[in-house]
């Protein structure tokens, strides 16, 4: 930029800042025809001038002088000028361009307005000629930056200072801010004083903040401005946003509060302030006749209420030190309400003593002789603390006997004589009350109890008249657990033992009765029921055959629903024992159709809906040991005393038909006779000839034989001749065929290794039992009764009808005591039948001589069998006692 005209020193100048110096007339002067003198405050300095010589020849010197400030050291100290090192004004230095020079310093000064920094550039030509021009130098001003202050901050807290950060036009730190407006929740704070009384003041760049008493909560706003130094247009305003707060403080539940009646209240209210606010509490309106006051600093609620049982609701406000200079109230206080109930607790009864005159105290039974004397002693205690009892007897007698209102010491009981045949009950009746009755409902302050005194009757140990007697009635039990044939002579005088007839014995006999008791062996069971439906369960191989088709399945199909209906009747009628039942279809493959408590209906339902659909599967073997197997697998999963498999199966072991195409059918030996018999009818005619219907009729027969072993597969039967061909089991391993016309499939089930399976069954504890269908195959009876529980052979049953023999099994299953002898005689009211679990013989007698006063009797056999227990309890004698006290 040019500056205004100016003077040439040595010359001559010709307007616009441009001065001529030397010779004119050899040609014309040098021009500055460009310049670019601008800069930032505290930047490196970085200016380019530009000159050229209308007479064509060269720039060979240049110059710049400081004309304003014309001194170097007020452009550094006053201004901030920095100059490169060894210069005390600006560098020239060249560039790349011709005729063009860099006008440099170090650091720019502060911001300049128009004409503060001014320079003078001078060049000459080769010819000596030198032109100038007076140039303004800029430093350009930056926009003043400074943040704003956004703080929220506690009342009551320490001082706090919020400083502002900013810097000038020059890129210098600001220092001073000054007031220009404020507000507090949008209502005005007019002048700086007034925000003062606030609590804030302006220091430097700094808000303080202190707190006052009319400072407020809520949201102040303080707008300052900023100067800049290098004028005092150069203003700014910025705000500062300062929220103060107060939180309410924390109050711990009371909860309803319950004091007994004449005794004083002593309630904390307990509490906390999350700022560290001192706290003062207050009652709002304390209720009438609570005569209740509060501890302003502590909190403490004290006060006794009027002497009568009444509900008080009591209401609390507790503030903080700051509340007036809340905004909103609930932010420094709080309220909590609470329900006061003055109660009354009646008085509690607690153990009756009786005191006879021999020194003797007795608590339990109240028991004195005709005209004895004897004092009772009531007590009660009050649960409230501070309540004193007092006594008094609801029924006297007509004044037979009295009570010490303060003591409860009954006496005058030697008053309640009489004459009679029986003892006599007197039901004595007391009230205790505390005393404050007046302000209460009754059933708060009193309570009464009763208890019977007897008083026994006339009798010839303590009345001159005879003929009276008295009766003793006790409970204690003898419980004998007994076998078979097992004999006790010691059961009325165990129970006599436990019976306290008096001493010295002076008393006669007059009678006596026993209850007797007998209980059968509740033990939780498992029992599974293993059910064959192979192919003979048809009962078509049976010889001579059965009466109907399917004869066997459905037999054992009905004994099984009645022994599930029979378990389920007795789970039910006995719920303490735990029956647990499965089942199990077998036939070549065994079949697992669950396990479950039979008590339950819908198990019972669900097992007999699955039994019903039991059929015959046609061409099917007989896998016993696959069945055992699932069984072992099924009982081991289950917790109970006593495990059972009951195998319910026709006893053949053979799953096809066998026949052969030379001999015939001989009804006394189930086996192809070789010859022929020549009885033999059916089989075509001649001795030992063959038939062509001879297979077919062989087809619907069965071989009966079982084998006893996986490799003994040969025909046992009946005696055949060597010449006769022997059956061979193709299935295992036996691979010559009987004849041209072949022989079917011989099963090997019922073998050494199903016995084996079935004995470490029973030496693991399960109980088995078979229910065998044919009584014609008796190798197969004697198998399937090896398999049962060995010594009770009676559980292994032969027989068709299965129906009973299951019925039986069952019987066993659920034992209890038979065959009852008492003194070797069977009791006539009690009835032998091994499925009542339990029955009683009430008021059992008769036998004479079994005790007398001196505690001795005659001894009492028992026995009875099948296990189970027998209990002998509720014994009675009646005689004539002493005196009870003497």
């Amino acid at each position: 930029m040019e500056s205004g005209y100016g003077l040439c020193a040595g010359g001559m100048c010709v307007g616009s800042g441009i001065c001529l110096t030397g010779n004119t007339a050899l040609g014309s002067l040098p021009i500055i025809n460009n310049a670019n003198l601008n800069g930032w405050p505290g930047e490196e300095f970085n200016g380019f001038v530009s000159a050229i010589d209308p007479g064509g020849g060269s720039i060979v010197d240049w110059k710049i002088e400081l004309v304003s400030p014309i001194n170097s050291n007020e452009w550094v100290n006053a201004y901030d000028w920095n100059w490169d090192a060894g210069f005390n004004n600006f560098s020239i230095e060249n560039t790349a361009i011709i005729n063009q020079r860099k006008i440099h310093a170090t650091a720019t000064g502060l911001a300049s307005y128009q004409g503060l920094y001014q320079v003078k550039i001078s060049v000459t030509n080769d010819k000596g000629l030198t032109g100038s021009k007076i140039l303004d130098v800029n430093s350009y001003s930056h926009e003043i930056e400074i943040s704003s202050i956004a703080e929220t901050v506690v009342i009551g807290l320490p001082p706090n200072t919020f400083s502002f950060l900013g810097l000038d036009s020059s890129h210098n730190s600001l220092t001073d801010i000054y007031f220009q407006s404020a507000s507090l929740n949008g209502m005005p704070i007019t002048t700086e004083a007034e925000l003062n009384s606030h609590g804030f003041s302006l220091s430097g760049m700094d808000i303080l903040k202190t707190t006052t008493p009319v400072q407020r909560t809520g949201d102040y706003e303080i707008v300052v401005y900023v100067q800049d130094p290098t004028s005092q247009n150069i203003k700014k305003n910025i705000s500062a946003n300062i929220t103060i707060t107060n939180d309410r403080p924390n109050l711990f539940a009371v909860g309803d509060q319950e004091i007994a009646i004449g005794n004083p209240v002593s309630i904390n209210i307990l509490t906390s302030d999350p700022n560290g606010h001192n706290i003062f509490y207050f009652i709002n309106i304390a209720p009438s006749g609570s005569n209740l006051t509060i501890n302003n600093i502590s909190g403490l609620i004290t006060g006794t209420p009027d002497l009568i049982v009444h509900d008080y609701n009591v209401d609390v406000e507790v503030r903080d030190e700051y509340y007036d200079n809340t905004i909103l109230p609930y932010e420094a206080s709080i309220g909590v309400s609470f329900l006061l109930s003055v109660v009354n607790h009646p008085p509690v009864f607690g153990p009756t003593a009786i005191n006879y005159q021999n020194g003797v105290t007795d608590s339990g039974n109240f028991n004195i002789d005709n005209g004895e004397i004897a004092t009772i002693l009531v007590n009660a205690i009050d649960p409230d603390p501070g309540h004193l009892v007092t006594y008094a007897l609801l029924n006297n007698f007509s004044g037979a006997i009295s009570i010490n209102p303060n003591t409860g010491i009954i006496s005058g009981l030697e008053n309640l004589n009489f004459q009679g045949l029986s003892d006599m009950n007197f039901n004595i009746e007391v009230e205790a009350r505390d005393q404050y009755c007046a302000g209460s409902p009754l059933n708060q302050c009193s309570v009464s109890t009763s208890f019977d005194l007897k008083v026994n009757k006339y009798c010839s140990s303590n009345q001159a008249s005879p003929g009276f007697v008295n009766s003793i009635h006790t409970e204690p039990s003898v419980i004998y657990n007994m076998g078979s044939g097992i004999n006790d002579p010691g059961a009325i005088n165990d129970l006599m033992s436990a019976v306290a007839l008096p001493s010295p014995n002076s008393c006669s006999t007059i009678s006596g009765a026993v209850d007797l008791t007998a209980s059968g062996i509740k033990r939780d069971r498992a029992i599974v029921f293993v059910f064959d439906t192979s192919s003979s369960m048809d009962g078509r191989f049976l010889i001579p055959p059965p009466s109907s088709p399917n004869q066997p399945i459905d037999l054992a199909k009905a004994a099984l629903i009645d022994a599930i209906n029979d378990l389920y009747n007795k789970a039910i009628t006995v719920p303490q024992v735990n029956f647990q039942v499965g089942l199990i279809e077998f036939n070549d493959t065994a079949i697992n159709h669950g396990v479950g408590n039979i008590g339950s209906l819908a198990i019972r339902n669900d097992f007999i809906s699955k039994v019903n659909g039991f059929v015959i599967n046609d061409d099917r073997g007989t896998q016993t040991l696959s069945a055992l197997n699932m069984a072992e697998n099924m009982l081991g999963g289950i917790q109970a005393d006593d495990k059972i498999i009951i195998l319910l199966s026709d006893g053949l072991p053979t799953d096809k038909v066998y026949f052969c195409s030379q001999g015939c059918y001989n009804v006394s030996c189930p086996c192809c006779g070789c010859p022929c018999n020549p009885n033999c009818t059916g089989c075509g005619s001649g001795s030992g000839g063959s038939s062509a219907n001879l297979d077919e009729k062989f087809q619907d027969s069965k071989f009966r034989i079982a084998i006893t072993t996986q490799t003994q597969c040969s025909d046992t039967g009946c005696g055949v001749p060597p010449t006769c061909d022997t059956l061979q089991d193709i299935a295992t391993g036996c691979t010559t065929p009987y004849s041209s016309s072949g022989i079917s499939d011989y099963n090997c089930d019922i073998t050494l290794d199903t016995t084996t399976q079935a004995t470490a069954l029973k030496n693991s504890g399960v109980e088995i039992y078979t229910i065998y269908y044919d009584t014609g195959n008796n190798f197969g009876e004697s198998i399937m009764r090896s398999w049962a529980s060995d010594p009770k052979v009676d559980y292994a049953f032969a027989g068709i009808n299965v129906a009973g023999l299951l019925d039986q099994v069952m019987a066993n299953v659920m034992s209890s005591p038979t065959n009852v002898l008492i003194n070797n005689s069977i009791n006539p009211g009690f009835v032998n039948n091994s499925n009542i679990l339990t029955q009683t013989i009430l008021s059992w007698g008769g036998i004479s001589g079994i005790f007398n006063c001196a505690n001795t009797g005659v001894p009492l056999f028992v026995s009875f069998n099948n296990g189970g227990s027998i209990i002998f309890e509720n014994f009675k004698i009646d005689y004539c006692e002493p005196l009870l006290h003497p």
